[in-house]
């Protein structure tokens, strides 16, 4: 089927395929063999999909219709691109309880602690903080960042949607930065701050 055939035909099908074959994925990729139960629901407004850790285990609920609410006038591939992307994010927050529960950490002693610290103190919208204030927590630069660039390496794609705005960017940037020891002009440069900008015109 062509991209043209394709276009503006991008079913539920489509999502949960995408959606679990990240999950397995990323899974293979964390090194779990143990991977989070996918179930829809329905969500908070605006909630595309989120992960939980309870007692029962680990999963990511998603709301489809509120998925194709925010992201169904565009193409196939965008559709694509976007569930892959939400769902690096929720399995990036797998990844990371995963390792703050585990007692030999992949991650460095400092980012085990700052996540260990941001999950007992965290920041919700229902609280009354700002959507910039929910965004800059570690948890979810950390998370952020690891759906952006992801998008980046698996499709060639900068996803801008996915970033609020040029602080959020330099908060991705610092912590880009502080993984790899160097920035990465095609994920930060002065070409994506000034698409951002245009974006939020």
């Amino acid at each position: 089927m062509s991209s043209k055939d394709r276009y503006g035909k991008f079913r539920k099908k489509h999502f949960t395929f995408f959606l679990e074959e990240t999950v397995a994925y990323l899974g293979r990729y964390f090194g779990y063999k143990i991977l989070p139960r996918v179930r829809e629901t329905k969500l908070m407004e605006n909630a595309l999909m989120i992960f939980k850790h309870t007692e029962k285990g680990y999963a990511i609920e998603y709301d489809y219709g509120q998925f194709k609410e925010t992201f169904g006038k565009y193409d196939f591939e965008t559709q694509k691109y976007y569930v892959v992307a939400i769902t690096a994010h929720e399995m990036r927050h797998y990844y990371q309880h995963r390792q703050m529960d585990t007692k030999a950490p992949k991650e460095s002693a400092d980012t085990i602690a700052l996540w260990r610290k941001n999950e007992k103190n965290p920041v919700w919208l229902e609280d009354g903080y700002s959507l910039s204030e929910y965004c800059l927590q570690p948890l979810e630069v950390d998370a952020v960042l690891f759906e952006y660039t992801f998008a980046a390496k698996m499709f060639d794609v900068l996803l801008l949607k996915l970033i609020r705005d040029e602080e959020h960017l330099a908060a991705l940037e610092k912590l880009y930065i502080a993984y790899h020891g160097k920035t990465d002009r095609d994920l930060f440069g002065k070409r994506v701050r000034k698409l951002l900008r245009q974006r939020r015109k």
